[in-house]
């Protein structure tokens, strides 16, 4: 209170003496200087001696408008209503004192910003996304001041630059604030649309060197170097090519002349046209359709067939021959003819084909002929060298025994099967015994089972029963060849002298009938009675 009364009175003399010179301003200020709290910050320095450009005269009403008239940037704001004063409720913004007090000293911070608790959301910059991690110097310099830090995007991602300015600053159009890699441009919403394999091509596939303005939207632009038609077909690409994969064409050949089936559906273009034989015009030729035009390496009739290869080929595959044999022919094809290839019976197209069976068996004929052409009597067309089925109990000479398990070279050697000898002897000539002494009627001894098995009776078939001791004889023990009786052994009388010569006593004194009175059992025993 002293202090004040003191003041007072000093300023009264003040006043006084001033009055007395006429400086009455003068007065004023070193008052206000007197009463003076402190030093004010470094940047009102120069303001220091004019208390008047922030305070009225002791009216405090004044001072919020004093600061705002020399602050204009931050009257801008709050007069529009925008940066982080315009945003401030109204009753912070009565007294700008509240938050800023000076006279603390040049070195005070009167600002007071505190980056922890800091609310960017109440500036025209609220940070979302990868913003609200990065530093604050990340886009504030020290330079400036904070409400001077750049807000485009442009200004800090200098990878937007890549687009040469094109762009614009609208770089959210694309990009988003959680990264900036992650694009969220909507390309549908363009003239170009991007679907399937588009939907997964870079920018830079389409906009070269970030060129975005009047891109060229035709397949052509970005396809020439796919384009094997080299611009011939125009650009119109979409109706063959899609946008799932260019290698894949969706060109309906069946609304052409010549629907694509079989084999056909699996070739490539290229296959059948050339680079100019896509379309019928002054300036090109639409490729031949015929068969031949394209499988003429594949011809091994050499055109001697014509043009019509459906006839006999299909479009599933050209080896798969469909041709009717039997319908165009008379000839089926079955059993082992089945499976053979055209040219092992057709060898020469200019030669016609005789279905008998010699006409391509000939090679094959051990009968040279013989037997004709109608091999089918005995041959099947399963295998022509097994399954015979000749039947030969048919002819004059059944097969019995060992005959029937003989190959039929082993009596119709060299190919003869006509007019061939049937008797025993034709072809046993070399295994009789006889030297032909017995005829040729080989059957009446032997079997056919085995040549070595004979079942001649001798009790029934000559007239000399073998009774006795003759029963264990062998046949060579009588039928010898001193003893033989020319033709046959049959023919003549038997005579036991011709063969018991040795054993006559009496020298034939009783003649040659030994009969008489010797027995067969043994011949020294001799009859009781004598025969008659």
């Amino acid at each position: 209170m002293g202090i004040f009364l003191m003041l007072l009175s000093v300023s009264s003399w003040v006043h006084s003496e001033e009055q007395q010179k006429d400086s009455k301003p003068r007065a004023a200020s070193i008052f206000k200087t007197l009463i003076m709290p402190g030093k004010v910050v470094e940047s009102h320095a120069h303001l220091e001696q004019q208390c008047d450009s922030c305070h009225g005269d002791f009216d405090d009403s004044l001072q919020a408008q004093l600061c705002r008239d020399c602050h204009e940037e931050i009257d801008a704001d709050i007069k529009l209503k925008s940066g982080y004063h315009g945003l401030l409720k109204s009753e912070q913004l009565l007294e700008c004192r509240q938050c800023h007090s000076d006279h603390l000293g040049r070195e005070a911070d009167i600002v007071q910003l505190n980056p922890r608790t800091f609310d960017h959301a109440n500036t025209d910059f609220a940070l979302d996304g990868g913003h609200q991690e990065l530093a604050c110097e990340s886009c504030h310099s020290s330079d400036k001041k904070f409400s001077e830090a750049p807000q485009a995007c442009g200004d800090c991602h200098e990878q937007s630059k890549g687009h040469g300015g094109e762009k614009g600053d609208q770089c959210t159009t694309c990009h988003s604030t959680e990264r900036w890699s992650e694009l969220s441009f909507d390309h549908d919403e363009t003239e170009f649309p991007l679907h399937n394999s588009h939907a997964q091509t870079g920018c830079n596939q389409c906009h070269i060197d970030d060129r975005y303005q009047q891109t060229a939207q035709s397949c052509n632009a970005c396809h020439a170097l796919e384009d094997l038609h080299r611009g011939q077909r125009g650009t119109d690409c979409a109706d063959c090519h899609n946008d799932k994969k260019w290698a894949e064409i969706i060109y309906d050949h069946s609304k052409t002349d010549f629907a694509l089936e079989g084999a056909h559906a699996e070739a490539t273009c290229s296959q059948c046209h050339d680079e100019t034989s896509y379309q019928d015009s002054k300036n090109f030729q639409l490729p031949d359709m015929a068969c031949s035009a394209c499988h003429k390496d594949q011809d091994i009739h050499l055109g001697s067939n014509g043009t019509q290869c459906a006839d006999c080929h299909s479009v599933k595959r050209w080896d798969d021959v469909e041709f009717d044999h039997f319908k165009e022919s008379k000839f089926a094809l079955v059993g082992s003819h089945k499976t053979l290839r055209c040219d092992s019976c057709h060898i020469s197209a200019d030669v016609e084909i005789d279905s008998e069976c010699g006409s391509c068996h000939a090679p094959d004929d051990v009968h040279y002929g013989g037997l004709g052409q109608t091999c089918e009597k005995c041959h099947t067309s399963q295998n022509w060298h097994s399954d015979i089925r000749f039947n030969h109990d048919l002819t004059d000479f059944p097969l019995l025994g060992m005959h029937a398990l003989s190959s039929c070279d082993s009596c119709h050697a060299g190919g003869s099967y006509q007019q061939l000898e049937s008797t025993c002897h034709s072809c046993h000539r070399d295994d009789s015994p006889h030297d032909e002494q017995l005829g040729e009627q080989c059957q009446q001894c032997h079997n056919p089972n085995d040549w070595r098995l004979w079942l001649f009776d001798h009790d029934s078939q000559t007239d000399y029963p073998l009774e006795g001791k003759h029963k264990n004889l062998q046949c060579q023990d009588c039928h010898n060849r001193d003893l033989a009786i020319a033709p046959a052994h049959t023919a003549g009388k038997a005579d036991c002298y011709q063969c018991h010569r040795q054993d006559d006593t009496h020298r034939r004194r009783f003649g040659t009938d030994c009969g008489r009175c010797h027995v067969p059992d043994s011949f020294r025993e001799i009859r009781i009675e004598q025969p008659l």
